[in-house]
C-alpha cells in the first residue's frame, strides 16, 4: 500500500558490499480522513552467518507526524507525510531519505504568509542500533539552514566512501519547486 520508486530520481532500494538489502517505501495511514499517506516504510534483509536473508519491516520511520516542527501528527497542522522515499545502505546502517509536507494553508492557518504553501522539506533517519537493530533514529532535517520559503520535493542521493580518508560521503540534491532550482 505504499510506492517507493515515484520519479527517477528517487532510489528507494539499495544493497551494501555484505548482501544487507534496504528497501524504503510511503505508506497509507488507515483510519484517518482524507489521508492516504503519511508514514514512512523501511525493509530491510540482514545476511546471517548461515547466508541466509532475514527480513525484517519497520513502520513509522518518521513517526507518523511527530517531526521536529510539531503539529501533532497526520492530517494535523504541520503533519509529516513522507514522500519520495531513497534508501542508502551503508556497511553500518541502513538509512531512509525523505522529505515531508510540513504543512501550509488550509491545514496549517497558522503558517507564516511569507512561506511556500507545501514546505516540502528533506529530513533522514537511520537504524541507530545498526542492521535489524529495529531501533530508528528520530527523524534530523538534512538542510539545517532550512527556511520556510523553501520547498524542495524530489531528491536523489547517493553514497559513496573514500578509502583514502576513510570517511564516508552522502550527496543528496533536491528539486525546490519553490525557487525553479536545486538544493
Amino acid at each position: 500500500n505504499g510506492y517507493g520508486m515515484w520519479s527517477t530520481v528517487s532510489r528507494p532500494m539499495d544493497v551494501n558490499s555484505d548482501g544487507n538489502m534496504l528497501v524504503v517505501y510511503r505508506q497509507h495511514v488507515a483510519g484517518l480522513p482524507n489521508q492516504t499517506h503519511g508514514q514512512l516504510g523501511a525493509g530491510y534483509g540482514v545476511v546471517t552467518d548461515e547466508g541466509e536473508i532475514q527480513w525484517d519491516v519497520q513502520y513509522n520511520v518518521n513517526y507518523n507526524g511527530n517531526p521536529p516542527w510539531g503539529g501533532g501528527g497526520v492530517g494535523g497542522c504541520g503533519s509529516a507525510q513522507a514522500r519520495y522515499p531513497s534508501g542508502i545502505a551503508s556497511e553500518e546502517y541502513p538509512y531512509a531519505i525523505y522529505n515531508d509536507y510540513t504543512g501550509g494553508p488550509p491545514t496549517c492557518p497558522a503558517w507564516p504568509a511569507e512561506c511556500s504553501d507545501y514546505g516540502g522539506r528533506p529530513y533522514f533517519s537511520y537504524d541507530e542500533f545498526g542492521w535489524g537493530g529495529e531501533s530508528w533514529l528520530y527523524p534530523v532535517d538534512l538542510d539545517p539552514l532550512y527556511e520556510c520559503d523553501k520547498d524542495l520535493w524530489q531528491g536523489s542521493v547517493g553514497y559513496g566512501f573514500d578509502e583514502a580518508t576513510n570517511e564516508h560521503h552522502v550527496s543528496a540534491v533536491y528539486d525546490d519547486w519553490t525557487r525553479g532550482g536545486s538544493y
